[in-house]
């Protein structure tokens, strides 16, 4: 890890994934901000641009206006083009996975027992390019 803190966003409408995530990249050195609205966090980037945005694909919550992640990458990806994301998901779907990568999301992990060793594996592509 650097010597400078990396700063993450962890966006999920479930705050005990959500805490998961941001507690595993915590003892990994990172410096996490937790958000459960894709709002939230979107009024959080105007204050401050994180190295990552780790998001959830599904957002479950009716006060979103943003139902899934890559709506979210998709409503900021000009603005932010610097900002890689990762997505989580309980969905394999090799088609949805295609489209994002087309619009340029590298970064598709499956909340599975592998999630955390996919996870580590996107943290060091995203960090060490």
């Amino acid at each position: 890890m650097q010597s400078q803190k990396i700063t993450v966003f962890v966006v999920d409408d479930d705050d005990t994934f959500a805490a998961t995530i941001a507690a595993f990249l915590t003892r990994k050195g990172y410096d996490v901000r937790e958000f459960y609205t894709v709002e939230d966090c979107m009024a959080q980037l105007k204050k401050e641009t994180p190295s990552l945005i780790i998001t959830d694909y599904n957002f479950s919550t009716d006060d979103s206006n943003t139902t899934n992640g890559f709506q979210f990458y998709s409503s900021i990806k000009d603005e932010y083009s610097d900002i890689p994301f990762i997505v989580f998901s309980g969905q394999d779907d090799g088609g949805l996975v295609l489209k994002m990568v087309r619009e340029g999301i590298r970064h598709y992990i499956i909340k599975d027992k592998n999630m955390f060793s996919e996870l580590e594996a996107s943290l060091s592509e995203v960090f060490e390019h």
